[in-house]
């Protein structure tokens, strides 16, 4: 190669590098954690690579973090303090600083956000950001985790909440649950190692991608094609890694790659509709090498999926072979996007409003068909235009005359009858009454309509039965 070539190169190289800013943000304790330890990972020519920042609103943690680069969050809503592991805190101190975080995301084109869901900062904080990051422009992918089974019912569903509106926010998530951690690490690793494994497991990802998109290979994989295999993969995305060494380094990474517990059952694998695919080599990484790896993704795919292969040189990789796997089940993967997400404000307000005791299709059910026969068979009560009538509440009740008496009137009034007192008796028609008889009468008639016509109100009750 003459010393123009080597110029070309170079500044293609650059060309490259500038044109793809990448951003990691570790959100929350389990998220800064993963930053710090792709920050330990790094090398020295890979400081240029990838912006680190550590994203909390706990004070006191985010100081202890390595990464340099540090963005408190939220101090007016939780004072440094933290959110409580209550994901509405987590949000509210992530709209609280919108026009910050916006800045800190402005011109980025790749986007990842490391986070634990089912606490305050990651689960709450995180599809608030994510949307951001979108609405800036970048293509954004998501790095979680979901807690164990035993820390109870209540975390697990707030992180299964979290991570169904994180998939609606970002172009892809890859989700790693905590109990997959035994498996990956051993029932007699410790919690530090398996933590560890899952920080590392992020950190060689994001450093594959990075990789695959500024490194010169055999087959350049460009921002684009990553772009055109992850955007707006909202259902389901898996990932494995595999590394092999020697002559059969190809078979022994793809091996490993599909092995991965990241993987899961690999029925994703098999329905992905988009797989993406990464090899890291040295200088002597072969065609062959690509074609053995490539092939025995391919075959564990049922479908006939789209695939995106980018290789990279690394002059410590040799006789070594790094193999990344993305696959991606999309929108039209295996029905919806999403089962069931819980509906974010926006939804809730643009949501129409559903009458009361309407009936409401079964989900995945053909909308009901218009038919010319009236909605309802049951006669319509005419209305009559009377007016309505009270005294007291039923002033305007006309009154039940019946052989001269007014039946409204309970007897015992009618009849001057007195309730407890032996010496009241029926009165005879015609019969004289005394001055105590007529002051008791009076006193009851007054006692019934101060009282709002209780009488009238009996023969409104007869009425309407």
């Amino acid at each position: 190669m003459n010393p123009t070539d080597s110029t070309v190169q170079e500044n293609a190289m650059s060309v490259r590098e500038k044109r793809v800013r990448i951003l990691v943000l570790g959100v929350g304790g389990a998220g800064c954690n993963a930053a710090d330890r792709l920050a330990d990972r790094l090398r020295p020519d890979e400081t240029n690579g990838p912006h680190l920042v550590a994203i909390n609103t706990d004070s006191h943690a985010l100081s202890s973090c390595l990464v340099s680069e540090k963005f408190q969050l939220g101090i007016k809503t939780t004072f440094g303090l933290g959110a409580g592991g209550d994901p509405a805190i987590g949000l509210k101190a992530a709209q609280e600083d919108r026009d910050r975080l916006a800045e800190l995301l402005k011109g980025s084109d790749l986007v990842f956000i490391a986070a634990g869901l089912g606490g305050g900062t990651g689960g709450g904080a995180s599809p608030f950001i994510a949307k951001l990051a979108r609405d800036a422009g970048a293509l954004t992918l998501a790095f979680v985790t979901l807690p164990f089974e035993f820390e109870g019912d209540r975390r697990n569903e707030q992180a299964r909440a979290a991570l169904a509106e994180l998939k609606r926010e970002t172009d892809a998530v890859v989700c790693v649950p905590n109990d997959q951690l035994f498996q990956m690490a051993g029932e007699r690793a410790t919690v530090l190692d398996a933590f560890r494994m899952a920080d590392d497991l992020l950190a060689e990802g994001v450093r594959s991608i990075w990789r695959m998109l500024t490194k010169p290979g055999l087959i350049n994989l460009d921002f684009n094609d990553l772009r055109r295999a992850l955007e707006d993969r909202h259902d389901e995305t898996v990932f494995g890694i595999g590394e092999g060494q020697g002559d059969e380094r190809a078979a022994i990474a793809a091996d490993a790659a599909l092995k991965s517990p990241l993987l899961g059952t690999g029925q994703i694998l098999a329905e992905a509709d988009t797989i993406l695919v990464s090899l890291v080599g040295g200088p002597d990484l072969t065609l062959a090498d690509i074609q053995s790896a490539v092939s025995t993704v391919r075959r564990k795919a049922d479908r006939n999926p789209h695939i995106f292969m980018g290789t990279a040189i690394d002059e410590d990789f040799k006789d070594r072979l790094l193999l990344l796997v993305i696959a991606s089940r999309g929108k039209t993967g295996n029905g919806s996007a999403v089962t069931n997400p819980l509906p974010s404000e926006r939804d809730l307000a643009a949501a129409p409003t559903v009458e009361k005791n309407a009936t409401l299709p079964l989900a995945g059910s053909q909308p009901p068909v218009k038919s010319a026969k009236p909605k309802s068979l049951r006669a319509i009560q005419p209305s009559l235009g009377l007016e309505v009538n009270i005294k007291g509440r039923f002033d305007k009740v006309e009154p039940t005359i019946y052989h001269g008496e007014d039946l409204d009137y309970p007897t015992f009034l009618r009849r001057n009858i007195r309730i407890g007192d032996p010496n009241d008796r029926p009165v005879v028609a015609g019969e004289k009454l005394s001055d105590g008889q007529q002051n008791r009468s009076r006193s009851w008639q007054n006692t019934v309509a101060a009282g709002g016509s209780l009488a009238a109100g009996h023969a409104c009750a007869r009425r309407a039965v």
